[in-house]
């Protein structure tokens, strides 16, 4: 499965991302270093 793993902007900050083992997004970590962890509840589709 293909996943984008970073992202650089036009002013060359970089943010990356991990998924889970089902693909979805898991983190992401914007060029400040800030992190949104992301949660799934198993049950919704």
């Amino acid at each position: 499965m293909d996943r984008v793993l970073a992202v650089t902007d036009p002013r060359g900050g970089v943010t990356t991302y991990t998924y889970t083992d089902r693909g979805d997004v898991e983190t992401q970590t914007n060029a400040e270093g800030y992190t949104i962890s992301y949660e799934y509840d198993e049950h919704i589709l």
